[in-house]
């Protein structure tokens, strides 16, 4: 039986995060320094650039609650991908460019920590239902 996930899209205007003592090994120490991209060298032979500079490789499933999101479009095809986090067994949440602009159903991966590979851990969901305030036509 397919699990039922819903799409849950919010977008918040200015940000509220604060540090407290009880979750602070979740957040990494500040970058220090200046951090110029625009000085970064890129390698000519790499054939798709990730998009990720100076970056280190997670520890396998050191996120688990990450989920990695293909959205169909009006044309039935994958035409975007993005991030989201499962905030509760039935909800992820993603940010609302990923599920406007026509997204008629989201593919989620869910347990993954190569999503070129396949892994015991893995997840795969078809979402059933996207939020209405973010489907075309309804509750805007």
């Amino acid at each position: 039986m397919r699990s039922n996930i819903f799409v849950f899209v919010i977008s918040l205007a200015g940000y509220g995060c604060t540090r407290s003592e009880e979750n602070q090994e979740f957040y990494p120490e500040p970058l220090r320094g200046e951090i110029n991209l625009w000085k970064q060298k890129t390698i000519e032979s790499q054939e798709e650039s990730t998009r990720i500079l100076n970056g280190v490789e997670s520890s396998p499933h050191s996120f688990p609650y990450q989920v990695y999101l293909n959205v169909t479009g009006q044309s039935g095809e994958v035409e975007w991908y993005c991030g989201g986090t499962l905030i509760h067994p039935n909800w992820v949440l993603t940010a609302a460019h990923c599920i406007l602009d026509g997204a008629i159903s989201v593919d989620l991966l869910l347990g993954a920590h190569r999503i070129d590979r396949s892994e015991p851990t893995q997840v795969h969901i078809t979402s059933e239902e996207l939020y209405p305030f973010m489907v075309e036509g309804e509750g805007k």
